[in-house]
């Protein structure tokens, strides 16, 4: 098995995890910490494991409004309902799912994704509802070089062969 797209081999076993307790009728609540770079990979591999599975489309959840406006709709959904896929991008929601955190467990499947810096302010000031999850799923992905790979081998030869007559030509061409 193969990495795809940014994503670590450990990230796509994390995600087949994940869509074996999906296909098994739970978890309720579930978190998928991911960086908004790799959600979409994360998801396409969540839903390619899941075929017989309903989700619903992605809904960021943007403020307090329109956070308890999604819970209320999810909590008084059927159990069978598409599941719900929602995305934490502010910090300002987390109360708010803190003070409705049993509608996380009632109705439709919840799968609420965020990043690692708001996973750090979720558990810090919503410590309870971070508790009622029944599963996180952590995506890591490959990171990003912090520098220009080709120009650092291209320097690197320049410097091997600078006190020989031949010409460098840049490797790259």
């Amino acid at each position: 098995m193969t990495a795809t797209a940014g994503l670590l081999v450990q990230d796509e076993e994390e995600l087949d995890r994940l869509a074996i307790a999906l296909r098994q009728g739970g978890p309720r609540f579930a978190i998928v910490v991911c960086a908004e770079a790799l959600r979409a990979f994360a998801e396409e591999r969540l839903r390619a494991r899941t075929p017989s599975l309903v989700w619903s489309d992605r809904t960021d959840l943007n403020t307090p409004e329109s956070t308890l406006e999604q819970l209320t709709r999810i909590s008084s959904e059927s159990n069978d309902a598409p599941i719900a896929n929602l995305a934490v991008s502010d910090a300002s929601v987390i109360h708010t799912l803190n003070w409705h955190r049993e509608k996380l467990h009632r109705g439709a499947p919840v799968l609420l994704w965020m990043d690692g810096a708001i996973q750090h302010t979720f558990r810090t000031l919503a410590p309870d509802a971070w508790s009622f999850r029944a599963t996180v799923a952590w995506v890591y992905g490959r990171p990003e070089p912090p520098y220009d790979h080709a120009r650092v081998l291209e320097g690197r030869y320049r410097r091997l062969f600078a006190g020989r007559r031949a010409s460098v030509v840049s490797v790259y061409q």
